[in-house]
């Protein structure tokens, strides 16, 4: 496997520290599912669209989900 690195806000980091508690999961294992399944979501999004400014737009409202999404 290939590791790599990234920064996260206290509030997402203190919330996954406590799903992979109550599922006795790793943190790890949690991030690459989520990942997995984020980018199958994107990838879906891609094959859906019949445009890249339909696709962009799509992205768009993906992103702002996520920003504004309350992760405590």
């Amino acid at each position: 496997m290939t590791v790599i690195s990234t920064q996260i806000p206290e509030r997402l980091y203190s919330s996954l520290s406590q799903v992979a508690k109550q599922l006795d999961r790793s943190k790890s294992y949690l991030i690459r599912e989520a990942l997995e399944i984020y980018l199958q979501e994107l990838l879906k999004g891609v094959e859906d669209c019949s445009g890249s400014k339909k696709l962009k737009q799509k992205n768009l409202n993906r992103a702002k989900l996520i920003q504004n999404y309350d992760y405590t």
